[in-house]
Parts: structure tokens; sequence; C-alpha cells
């Protein structure tokens, strides 16, 4: 008996040491990633094999105030709010309420004919030829009370393609998407998304970034710049606070702030069918593709890839004003990883997700 429990008590020692050894490596993986990037904070949460195994902060959530990130600081999430977004969608679709090849004006009529008809499929796919962000207007203050408010931005624009034809990144086609959402729903998109997303898989952190009100424990942003460049090489960097900015144009494509652990959450939901049905993830999360054939590895509000061992890896990647984000799900291995930095710009957090799983995926 004693002989018995010398060899488990060496087996747990053995797991808790390994645990610890990973952990480590990532820690310092993390930190050198922060130190060649002149990143002021990091957060970084972990799931491997379904369950939450690591979440951590670095550095500093406000560098003035010498306030710590933690696993509850906020950050911007950027374009994973499409995402999550998608998830809204999903639901509406599943009740038989969107069809998703439908002209976008049988829930949104005040929204111009173009040449081509539009549908949500394409719209949530970037292949709708609405266009992106132009010039310096991610750096906009103007107040948008209404999702329909910030369709004015673009909707009389000509679309720069027929749609399926090309790929073009469009976080302004997700305005869109917001507004047709409302259409179908019948009620605002922040109420919906909060009744039919944020509160039912519990992520409390996560809400749209209002100007005008305090959400706690919000992280301070700042933007990077090199001061010295050579060939493909910067060195030395500024680094000083980013500018204020009004994201209520773009809730649904970008207007979302959250910590690291609410983004797992939600990564875990997407491997079972508690929330949605298996065949409608593998829907969204399915590469669209042109009318030429070619694939985009852009589904519904989801990017796809492989990870550098070959496994396929499902997700979104985020930029905004001082803040970057990256989410990715692992399903063969029910891993999820999401990062948040509270800078911009300065290094890949693809990258980095991929080096970081790569330790606990050996």
């Amino acid at each position: 008996m004693k002989r018995v429990l010398i060899a488990v008590f060496i087996l747990i020692s053995g797991l808790f040491s390994d645990k610890s050894d990973i952990l480590n490596d990532v820690a310092k993986t993390v930190r050198k990633f922060m130190r060649q990037h002149f990143i002021p904070g990091l957060s970084i949460t972990v799931a491997d094999k379904g369950e939450i195994v690591w979440s951590e902060g670095f550095g500093f959530a406000d560098r003035r105030e010498r306030e710590r990130v933690t696993p509850r600081t906020k950050m911007r999430i950027g374009s994973v709010s499409k995402t999550v977004t998608a998830a809204g969608a999903a639901l509406l679709y599943s009740q038989g309420l969107l069809n998703l090849d439908a002209p976008v004006q049988q829930y949104v009529p005040s929204f111009p004919r173009k040449r081509w008809p539009i549908t949500t499929r394409q719209l949530m796919g970037h292949l709708s030829g609405i266009r992106h962000y132009r010039e310096n207007e991610m750096l906009g203050h103007r107040f948008y009370p209404t999702v329909h408010d910030g369709l004015e931005i673009f909707k009389r624009d000509t679309l720069l393609f027929e749609p399926q034809t090309e790929y073009s990144y469009s976080s302004y086609a997700w305005n869109l998407v917001s507004a047709v959402m409302e259409g179908a729903a019948g009620e605002e998109f922040l109420t919906f998304m909060e009744r039919n997303v944020f509160n039912p898989l519990e992520m409390h952190s996560i809400s749209p970034e209002h100007r005008d009100s305090t959400l706690l424990h919000l992280a301070t942003f700042y933007t990077v710049r090199p001061i010295l460049n050579i060939g493909d090489f910067s060195f030395f960097y500024t680094r000083k606070e980013s500018p204020q900015v009004d994201n209520s144009y773009k809730w649904a494509g970008g207007g979302f702030v959250s910590n690291t652990r609410d983004l797992v959450l939600f990564g875990l939901t997407h491997l079972d069918d508690t929330y949605l049905k298996s065949e409608i993830i593998e829907m969204w999360q399915t590469s669209q593709m042109l009318t030429g054939g070619e694939k985009t590895n852009y589904g519904l509000g989801w990017r796809s890839g492989e990870t550098k061992i070959g496994l396929r890896w499902v997700g979104h990647s985020g930029g905004s004003v001082g803040g970057r984000a990256m989410f990715v799900i692992i399903p063969e291995e029910r891993f999820v990883i999401a990062i948040l930095v509270n800078s911009s710009p300065g290094g890949s957090l693809e990258e980095l997700a991929m080096d970081v799983s790569g330790h606990f995926l050996k």
C-alpha cells in the first residue's frame, strides 16, 4: 500500500511539474513578445481539452497609474466583435428568422438598392463589395445613436465589385449585418445581443464601448511608433495614449470590449451544441467560395487556417485604435486561446497564439 501511495504521489507531482514548466515557458514567450514590440499590457486566457487552464495578465493596464493587467482587465477586441455578432446571427438563423440569401432590403428597406443585389451571407463573408474604412475614419469622434445612423457613412457608395466575385474585407458590411439583425429580430441590435448572447453565455465583461460611460476594469489604450527604421527593421519606440474615438458607428464590426476569459468562454460554447447546433457552427465556420470556385478561408464571421503542426483552427483577429486581439479555437484539441493587448501596432498576435498553443499541444 505504501508503495502504491508513493507511486501515485510521484505521478501527481510529475503532472503538476509538467504543467508548471509549460506555464513558465509560455510566460517567457509572452514577455519576450512584449519586450520586442514595446507592448504596455497583455491579457491571455487558455482552455485545453475544454477546460480553462490558464488566465493571466502581464504589464500595465494604465502606465501612468501603475495599474497592472489582470484577467479581469477589459480591452478593445476589434474585429473579434464580428465573430461574437455572428453567434447572434446564427441564433436568428436557427429560429427561422433570418434568410441568409434574401436581399438585405427584406430586413433593411431603407438601404439603397445597388447595381447588384446583396445578401446577408455575402455581407458576413466580405463578398458584398461594400467598402472598408477610408483614410482616418477609424479616428472618428461622432456619436451615432443607432446602427441605422451608422449606415450613413457608406450606404450611398458604389459597390467595389459584383458580390461573390471577389473577397474584400469590410467592417462596414457588418454595420449592415447589425441592421439586418435588427430587422429580423424586431429589436435593437445591442439589446438583442445582450439578451441572447452575452447574458445566456455568462459573458459578463463584454459590452459596447460607449464614449460617455465609465466601464470598470477598462484599460488605457496606447499608440506605438518606431523612431528609427532601417530596411525591414524598426528600432526604438515612442508610446503615447491613443486619441479618443467613438466606436458607436461599428458595434457589430469592431466596437466591443471584453476580457480574455469571456472570449474563451464564448469559444468553449462552440465545441458542443449546448448553445448552437453543431451543423450551424460548422456552416458558420466553413470557408465561403467565390463564383470562380476559390476558397476565401472566411466563413460567416469566422476566419480559418492551420497551426504550425497542421491542425485546423478557426477564430478571428482584431485591430482597433490602441488595441489588438486574437481569438483562436483548435476544435480537434478542444483548445481555445484569447489574447488582448492595449496598444497598436506591433507584432503578430496570430503568431504569438500559434507559439503559445505549441507549448500546450506538444
